[in-house]
């Protein structure tokens, strides 16, 4: 939830970055900005009922991926169309495979980064007093937040917040939302990393925070 907090600034330096007009980007934040203290308040007063409100809102999510999936593949396979307005198939793979090739290339330079900055990535381990496995976690993190749940059991708990916190507002910068932002709107791709790198550091550190105040 640290991680959702920081995106209304990443989302602000984006717009500055777009030389979008000011007034109205303020006014299409405001929303996202009133939802963000909203869940800050939130989280230092209800934190408990706040996760299990998370939680049924994840599960709505999936019930509705599942949905979409259906529906799709109804009209893919049998050509029934139950949604006349859904994206085309062949432009949703379009993007699929864009991803795809993103991701393909993303991994393999992580780990070549991993073993150039092998140094500075132990001493930002010692910095943020996390292991190596949780500053691993950051790192895949740029690629896929999915390769941090692989080793989440092995990171030690200031890891799991922090990587955690990332994984929300920083994560896929080099993978498969690159991909998207590439495949729909390629004007957008600095944007999209300048709102993700200053959102992403922001949550890490007010994750570092929160977890020392709290402990």
């Amino acid at each position: 939830m640290i991680g959702i907090i920081t995106i209304p600034i990443g989302e602000f330096c984006a717009g500055l970055f777009l030389q979008l007009n000011l007034k109205e980007l303020i006014v299409n934040l405001f929303p996202i900005i009133i939802f963000s203290l909203l869940l800050s308040i939130g989280l230092m007063k209800f934190p408990g009922i706040l996760m299990k409100g998370f939680n049924i809102f994840g599960t709505f999510i999936i019930i509705l991926s599942g949905i979409g999936i259906l529906l799709v593949g109804s009209e893919v396979i049998f050509g029934v169309i139950f949604i006349k307005e859904l994206t085309p198939f062949s432009e949703g793979m379009a993007v699929v495979g864009k991803i795809a090739f993103i991701l393909g290339g993303a991994y393999p330079m992580l780990t070549f980064l991993s073993k150039i900055f092998k140094n500075s990535f132990d001493k930002l381990g010692k910095i943020l007093e996390i292991n190596s496995i949780s500053v691993a976690g950051l790192i895949g993190n740029l690629a896929s937040n999915l390769l941090i749940f692989s080793t989440f059991k092995d990171m030690d708990t200031k890891g799991k917040v922090i990587c955690s916190a990332f994984a929300v507002s920083g994560a896929f910068v080099f993978g498969g939302q690159l991909g998207f932002a590439a495949g729909v709107c390629p004007k957008s791709v600095g944007a999209f990393m300048i709102s993700k790198f200053i959102s992403g550091i922001l949550s890490i550190c007010i994750a570092n925070v929160t977890f020392t105040l709290i402990k």
